[in-house]
């Protein structure tokens, strides 16, 4: 199995846009593959995702994970793996 992998995509829409379709984790299901479910484990004072678990299931791979947010207004976004049962790095 691969231990990285690695995709980048141009996106026609404005930055608050695309931030307001990454915030927006409660929806990943309806839109990415693999992904059951998403529990908010915590907001920031503008209600975005700092703390979130996954609920994963692709073919072979089933996994729960912890990702934490940090977020720059709406001009960027990262995150780190803080917890994963099969899952030891997403960066």
């Amino acid at each position: 199995m691969a231990e990285q992998t690695e995709s980048s995509i141009v996106i026609d829409a404005s930055p608050v846009t695309v931030m307001g379709v990454i915030a927006d984790l409660g929806a990943y299901p309806a839109w990415s593959d693999g992904i059951t479910s998403v529990e908010i484990l915590s907001t920031d004072p503008d209600g975005r995702p700092i703390q979130a678990r996954f609920h994963l299931a692709s073919g072979p791979i089933k996994d729960t994970y912890e990702l934490d947010y940090t977020w720059q207004g709406d001009a960027s976004v990262r995150w780190i793996l803080t917890k994963g049962d099969m899952l030891t790095m997403m960066d």
